[in-house]
């Protein structure tokens, strides 16, 4: 399964101009800031409600992670450095957007929201443009 994902990330990498790529990963960082930006009236949730909300933000982190990796691709820059530049350029999108969110009515700025965004952002490069190793078997 994570094979044909990474499949298709590597296509969509390769195959999609770098406008459109930059032009996806923009357009995503922009749904994300609209998303924060709405308001949050009332109390708190129970704990599951949280967790399910903070799993989101792994989510949303995840996609944006691959977008920027995507777009990232064909720099001259070694895959190292590409995958960490990714990984940051997410993160920090996302700390200012918890900045951002702490202008909002009935919201506030998270540091488990930003580990929520920085796992995420992890887990997008490394299942969908990990290299695999020599000692593992390929498909």
């Amino acid at each position: 399964m994570i094979s044909i994902f990474r499949r298709t990330v590597a296509v969509y990498a390769s195959a999609t101009p770098a406008w459109l790529r930059w032009g996806s990963a923009i357009g995503w960082a922009g749904v994300l800031w609209m998303l924060s930006a709405r308001s949050s009236h009332g109390q708190p949730g129970p704990l599951w409600f949280s967790v399910v909300w903070n799993s989101g933000h792994v989510v949303v982190y995840f996609v944006l992670s691959i977008l920027v990796m995507s777009a990232l691709t064909g720099r001259p820059w070694s895959h190292r450095v590409r995958v960490l530049v990714a990984i940051a350029i997410s993160t920090l999108y996302g700390v200012v957007d918890e900045l951002h969110q702490s202008t909002v009515p009935g919201r506030d700025c998270s540091i488990l929201d930003v580990c929520s965004d920085f796992v995420g952002s992890v887990l997008g490069v490394v299942l969908g443009f990990a290299r695999p190793t020599s000692s593992s078997p390929r498909d």
